[in-house]
């Protein structure tokens, strides 16, 4: 019955492709990703001559990403919500929509006026994420959700009437997320792009209105075993708290030269955790005093990744030093989540909240929605 809802909306000259999205898990999932090649679908959809339509025959939105730069879109990108187990249906029939899409990220390049100064930021409704060269990763808080573009870099200012714009600090170091190499034999001294004259240059590949993604290349990074040439493509989607990033290596000096993700230890931090796909950590949790209101709030950290790719850890010795994830090296297509909290934004209420959320977003990262294309 629901298929004869959106057929008739159709023509006859209408053709149509159908997509069939599947949850495998018994996990809601809400604004997940859909991702396809448009090598898979027919001329008309690459091209952009379709509207998508999911079962109930309302129009889906959807955005078509140019991921290698040469003007000619390669992926086809939207978000679903699906209930444990559940499958359904999305159909692109060959006719133009209406083309109106809330946006729900931002992404853009940074020109600044001072010498050497470039970068990009990554922001949803809940974080943004910046990067100034080839150094550490900056997260922002937001009181309010929203989009803020430029006005994220006034880290502490007002934004307008509907709140107040915070910096979510994460210490020095290596921020919200860095890499580093280790090509050390025994002192466990790391090479890090900005310390090592790495050349980095960015690309926007898309801002949005769904995901947003900043392609960035470092050159030339010098390590103790040789250079290394790093891809690394940084994603932020629409409802999401996290910056899914993707690293690829055209080159790599070595066996004895390790790869790993830093992020630097939270301020007051108070816990750290480590399982076989996340790292978490977190600062001080609330404290009631008899029926009172918190007193003080909390943030949190994690780092998501495949089981497989996860080597070793080397939590922070002291308070201002980084904690390091050691993974496998990135020759082949290495992808990892960074996520974080702030109690200040209505979502978390208390690190034990925190930690559930990053037990299941790990869980469903590392199970993906399983697609199916007919006609």
């Amino acid at each position: 019955m629901m298929a004869a809802v959106w057929l008739a909306g159709c023509s006859g000259q209408d053709r149509v492709v159908n997509i069939i999205v599947s949850n495998p898990t018994r996990m809601v999932r809400t604004d997940e990703g859909v991702a396809i090649s448009l090598g898979k679908l027919p001329a008309f959809a690459r091209r952009g001559d379709f509207k998508l339509l999911d079962d109930a025959g309302r129009e889906v939105p959807f955005q078509l990403d140019d991921l290698d730069g040469d003007g000619t879109p390669d992926e086809l990108f939207f978000q679903v919500s699906l209930g444990a187990l559940e499958t359904t249906a999305f159909h692109c029939v060959s006719r133009r929509g209406e083309g109106k899409i809330q946006k729900r990220v931002d992404a853009r390049l940074i020109r600044q006026d001072q010498p050497g100064l470039s970068g990009a930021i990554w922001e949803s409704e809940w974080l943004a994420y910046a990067s100034f060269g080839p150094q550490a990763l900056y997260v922002y808080g937001k009181s309010t959700p929203g989009l803020y573009g430029s006005r994220i870099l006034s880290a502490g200012s007002a934004v307008g009437p509907e709140g107040v714009l915070n910096y979510l600090r994460v210490g020095l170091g290596m921020g919200a997320g860095s890499v580093f190499a280790d090509a050390s034999s025994a002192a466990g001294l790391i090479d890090r792009p900005f310390a090592n004259s790495a050349v980095v240059e960015y690309r926007l590949v898309t801002a949005g209105p769904l995901r947003g993604i900043v392609e960035m290349k470092l050159k030339d990074w010098k390590t103790a075993q040789g250079k290394i040439d790093l891809r690394e493509r940084l994603e932020i989607d629409g409802g999401q708290r996290y910056l899914k990033e993707t690293f690829q290596a055209s080159n790599w000096p070595g066996k004895n030269v390790l790869f790993g993700v830093g992020l630097a230890a939270l301020p007051g931090e108070a816990r750290t955790t480590s399982f076989e796909n996340r790292f978490v950590s977190t600062t001080r949790g609330p404290v009631i005093l008899g029926n009172g209101p918190p007193e003080e709030g909390f943030m949190g950290a994690a780092l998501i990744y495949n089981p497989r790719d996860f080597v070793s850890l080397m939590p922070a010795a002291q308070p201002d030093q980084d904690h390091r994830v050691y993974l496998r090296t990135p020759q082949d297509p290495l992808t990892v989540y960074l996520v974080h909290a702030w109690d200040r934004d209505g979502r978390f209420h208390s690190p034990v909240e925190w930690h559930g959320y990053v037990a299941q977003l790990a869980e469903r990262l590392n199970a993906p929605l399983d697609v199916f294309i007919s006609d």
